[in-house]
């Protein structure tokens, strides 16, 4: 019996996408960040609906792949996705930790540009600083 299961670690592409992914969400954090030093709950809480809804559907598109080639063509049931939500507690606890993922990523890219004699902070100094940032995370 052959496996097909998806193995993250083996697929470079995932694993770029997951590495831009990242970079993109901290770029937006720091934007964020910089607006206000409490972001907004509502935002985050939009955020966190829309990796949901993105992850139910590759599960439902992933669901229906695997139903097709099990039982071939014709009509395919599925269950109905249940929707996620976050109460009041997790979503203030969230926007806390972004708010300090976020202002250390800032201090460390800071503390990088300041060694190479530069004023603003790049992408290439978040860059550098994000593969520590996400371990001590």
């Amino acid at each position: 019996m052959e496996d097909n299961t998806y193995d993250p670690v083996n697929d470079s592409s995932h694993s770029h996408y997951i590495v831009s992914s990242i970079l993109k969400f901290t770029k937006t954090a720091i934007l964020i960040v910089r607006s206000s030093l409490c972001p907004k709950q509502e935002l985050i809480r939009a955020i966190f609906r829309q990796v949901w809804e993105r992850r139910a559907a590759d599960r439902e598109k992933n669901q229906i792949s695997e139903t097709e080639a099990e039982a071939g063509p014709g009509p395919s049931t599925s269950k109905k996705s249940r929707l996620t939500c976050i109460t009041a507690n997790p979503l203030k606890l969230s926007c806390e930790l972004l708010r300090v993922f976020v202002t250390e990523a800032i201090q460390r890219a800071a503390a990088i540009a300041e060694a190479e004699g530069s004023l603003k902070i790049e992408a290439t100094h978040l860059e550098r600083i994000l593969p520590q940032l996400l371990l001590d995370f």
